[in-house]
């Protein structure tokens, strides 16, 4: 067996194992990705520590303001002495921590790339989820369906967790991973859900599961294999009747071909004078597309079409559409991407009575829910 598929076995049994035995597990966050600064604060005492010297380099409490920023060698506050590549921001007592006048949990890490910053939230794997469940979800939705979405998304960080071992951080801040915004995003109904569902992780083949989610999949899941490649029993396609009533559960479009030959320049598309459906996936949505210019024609995916044209104008890419005189009318179901579970879905088990046991079984079949037995 070769050494890093090892050390990758060794530490994925210790992070489930260990997540089991102490469900505050720590989960790094990044917070601000290619910052020229970051402004931190606090509620009230902290301390900055530089890796290496055993002293801290600064001590303040809730009026101390120090900017960060990246030196010739290393990181800098407000003056010309540099500490190196790493400050490490530690709250005292009671105190939350601020960057940029937001508040987290847990402590602050700022790293020098290049002449950007890093800055990375290490908190606790719950108060991860406080943090993330309010820009997810409506905390007013059921709460079948609100506990429903406190496990998806607690199984969704730890396996990001595991997929990125040996990188400085596990997930981004933002919808490339999950929304966070700290203590300042928190919610007090979304925190009793993750409270009553604490430490409950859906487990595939003894691993936290991919357990992905969007908002509307307009009557049936997607098969990931149709989307990003790749397959996985648990994100196979389910018939969903349950999110009728979202307002995304149908939507139109209209644009003109320029706007779309603009909208995929970057992929070496030119002025588009053609659009066709290529390849649908089982679930009738658009698998590939062909778009023709003046130096022949192109097969994209429909995946990269709807994110270069704009996710909130091609909701998703169960569509239809017809071109004429030099525009293309959109007609679709759906809202997202369309893998894993679909939130309105979810919303509509939970009004029928449904649990949200029932609910993640529905949409994930075939795992299983560690700490709470759904089988």
């Amino acid at each position: 067996m070769k050494k890093p598929l090892l050390l990758f076995l060794i530490i994925a049994c210790f992070i489930l194992t260990g997540f089991k035995d102490s469900p505050d597990f720590k989960i790094r966050v990044a917070i601000l990705l290619d910052a020229s600064s970051a402004k931190i604060s606090a509620t009230g005492r902290f301390k900055i520590f530089a890796p290496g010297k055993l002293e801290a380099v600064a001590i303040g409490d809730e009026e101390a303001i120090y900017m960060i920023q990246s030196g010739l060698f290393g990181l800098k506050m407000d003056g010309p002495e540099e500490y190196g590549d790493i400050l490490e921001v530690k709250p005292l007592g009671d105190s939350f921590i601020r960057v940029n006048n937001r508040t987290y949990r847990g402590e602050i890490e700022v790293r020098k790339r290049n002449d950007t910053l890093l800055v990375i939230n290490e908190v606790d794997l719950e108060e991860y989820l406080q943090g993330v469940m309010k820009h997810e979800i409506s905390p007013a939705w059921p709460k079948e369906a609100v506990k429903a979405q406190a496990v998806a998304a607690r199984s969704f960080a730890l396996n990001k967790k595991l997929k990125n071992i040996g990188k400085p951080y596990d997930l981004c801040a933002t919808i490339t991973s999950q929304v966070y915004g700290g203590l300042s995003g928190e919610d007090p109904r979304s925190n009793e859900a993750i409270d009553e569902t604490k430490g409950e992780i859906l487990i595939y083949q003894e691993k936290p599961i991919a357990a992905y989610y969007h908002a509307t999949c307009g009557g049936e899941t997607a098969d990931v294999e149709n989307v990003w490649g790749g397959r996985l029993p648990y994100l196979k396609s389910v018939r969903c009747k349950y999110c009728k009533n979202s307002p995304h559960y149908e939507w139109e479009e209209n644009l003109s071909l320029l706007e779309i030959s603009n909208a995929l320049s970057r992929k070496g598309i030119s002025e588009i004078e053609s659009i066709e459906v290529y390849k649908r996936g089982g679930t009738g949505r658009i698998a590939k597309l062909i778009v023709e210019d003046e130096f022949g024609k192109h097969i994209i995916s429909g995946n990269q079409f709807r994110m270069a044209l704009g996710p909130n104008l091609i909701r998703s890419t169960l569509f239809k559409m017809k071109e004429k005189r030099g525009r293309v009318e959109f007609k679709g179901k759906g809202w997202g991407h369309g893998v894993g579970m679909c939130q309105w879905g979810a919303k509509g088990m939970a009004e029928k009575g449904y649990n949200y046991k029932e609910i993640l079984k529905h949409y994930y079949p075939g795992v299983k829910l560690e700490k709470g037995g759904v089988e």
